[in-house]
């Protein structure tokens, strides 16, 4: 998905509208709820529906597109009366966790060696193992990433991207002396501030993964030394002068980063690539966000949505079959063609795309989830205030940390037990 503020509307909204078409009689009718627009063109969900349903002529799917700021409540009121689709788009990580409930456990309609070889299965699952139960098929595979500019790197004699902090500070030094500002940061283009959230995964990357868990449900708390030292450094590069002076807050901070007028841009995502290759084609090179004391290899993957199939549908066996295409050989070949599939073994034809792909099916990488898929929402607001603030120096460290432990303790009990079963090499 692409990424950005998000909440669960009040209120509930159940609209019908859209579809693929009319079925025949004799047809098995799925209903697919798509949260928002799904264009006729590289909709993803759509390409899937349609060559799936080429394949089997006896099952229709209606995707039918829901209002993206009620969707997760439509979604939920719709499940309590046994009311709602068939099949529905979700997010992995605490989205999820409301709708369990009323979700079929996918384990017997998916051959094991598919669900094993995706990334973005333990996400979808319980505690984190697919092998027991799965309550989504991933969609397509996206990743936190940030770009630099390899044509300002190769003038002023930058030859190796920043791999840890202090990489990236000298190289923030050389471009600094060559009067190019090293990175730009602001807000995004519906926000009033800094976004921090892509970059936050890569700073919470200096914990094991397994730690990631304790932060969810409070074992461990978010003020502790490593978060703190990490979220000083990251500050330390504003006081560096590596960033623009209104790196909170400046509206155009990509727009400038695609017009060549810095070296690096740490704060988006994969879905950006498109846009940026248009402005910058060959000069354009991925950046993994180096906030670590020492070259290491992580990255921030998750996939971008999934599919799962609620438990009082009346057409399991075709679902199940609709599904278990998503994580087939085919659905993953037609994927490759749109977007980065969730399996290896499918390049697409952007390079890019691949270089993520391989980095993330590498055996010597470790992938994390992106960070913001599994805090509660009163954390997630916490930090998204107060972590931008510690970048730019209006906060420290600590406070920023504290309020995200003062969120969790806000929260109800059902909401802090909770166990994502996150696992690192």
């Amino acid at each position: 998905m692409e990424r950005g503020l998000r909440s669960i509307a009040a209120g509930v909204m159940v609209a019908l509208a859209g579809g693929t078409g009319a079925a025949l009689a004799e047809d098995t009718v799925l209903t697919l709820w798509n949260n928002g627009a799904c264009a006729a063109e590289n909709c993803l969900v759509r390409s899937l529906a349609e060559d799936f349903q080429s394949k089997n002529p006896g099952i229709k799917i209606d995707i039918i597109e829901q209002p993206s700021d009620s969707y997760f409540t439509a979604l939920l009121a719709a499940s309590v009366t046994g009311s709602g689709p068939d099949l529905a788009t979700m997010w992995a990580g605490g989205y999820i966790a409301p709708y369990k409930p009323f979700l079929e456990n996918l384990v017997s309609y998916i051959p094991a060696e598919n669900v094993a070889s995706s990334i973005g299965t333990p996400y979808y699952a319980e505690a984190g193992d697919a092998t027991k139960v799965l309550y989504a098929v991933p969609l397509d595979n996206q990743w936190y990433t940030g770009f630099y500019n390899k044509a300002i790197f190769a003038a002023n004699g930058i030859t190796e991207v920043p791999r840890s902090f202090d990489e990236l500070l000298a190289a923030c030094t050389k471009l600094k002396a060559a009067g190019v500002l090293p990175i730009i940061s602001g807000a995004g283009t519906t926000e009033a501030q800094f976004q921090p959230s892509f970059e936050f995964s890569y700073l919470a990357a200096a914990l094991p993964m397994s730690d990631w868990n304790g932060l969810y449900n409070g074992k461990l708390a978010y003020d502790n030394p490593v978060l703190i030292a990490q979220l000083e450094r990251w500050n330390g590069l504003y006081n560096a002068g590596c960033m623009n002076e209104d790196a909170f807050n400046r509206q155009d901070s990509q727009a400038s980063f695609a017009a060549g007028d810095a070296a690096m841009y740490l704060q988006t995502g994969s879905w950006a690539i498109p846009e940026m290759k248009a402005a910058l084609g060959d000069k354009l090179g991925i950046m993994l966000p180096p906030y670590f004391e020492k070259p290491t290899k992580s990255i921030v993957a998750l996939a971008g949505g999934g599919i799962v199939m609620t438990n009082y549908s009346k057409h399991k066996d075709a679902g199940g079959s609709f599904l278990a295409y998503v994580l087939s050989d085919a659905g993953q070949s037609l994927m490759a063609g749109i977007t980065a599939p969730t399996r290896p073994g499918f390049p697409t034809s952007d390079p890019l795309v691949n270089e993520l792909s391989s980095m993330s099916t590498d055996p010597a990488w470790q992938n994390y989830p992106m960070f913001d898929n599994f805090t509660q929402p009163a954390v997630t607001d916490a930090f998204y205030r107060n972590s931008a603030l510690v970048m730019v120096g209006e906060m420290s460290a600590s406070d920023a940390l504290k309020s995200m432990d003062a969120a969790f303790a806000s929260l109800p009990e059902d909401q802090k037990n909770v166990n994502y079963g996150l696992k690192g090499k």
